[in-house]
């Protein structure tokens, strides 16, 4: 029993860091520093936003463990994925749909 105990914490410390990365290239953003992006801005940032998304649900998935700060930081890039989204249908020149199926 000891042993699983270590062994489980030797994992712990191995896995843990490695979900620090998964955020570092999201530069969350307000709703009027979202409005005020061009088309071919707001269509990158949320290609770029669906991109990491879906990578750190993968990871997430593959690695079956997540804290509360990852949590948070993930809460948040669904939350930009959202106001992206909005903005895109509000202006209606740019489809969120064509990422979205192309993401699956």
């Amino acid at each position: 029993m000891k042993k699983l105990f270590i062994l489980f914490l030797l994992c712990l410390l191995w896995v843990a860091p490695a979900g620090a990365f998964l955020y570092d290239d999201v530069k969350f953003m307000t709703t009027e520093e979202i409005m005020k992006l061009s088309d071919q801005e707001l269509y990158e940032r949320y290609v770029d936003t669906k991109v990491i998304e879906k990578a750190s649900q993968e990871f997430h998935i593959a690695n079956g463990f997540s804290n509360t700060k990852e949590y948070g930081l993930r809460r948040k890039v669904i939350r930009l994925i959202f106001d992206l989204r909005m903005e895109m249908l509000k202006r209606e020149s740019l489809d969120p749909a064509k990422v979205d199926e192309n993401m699956r």
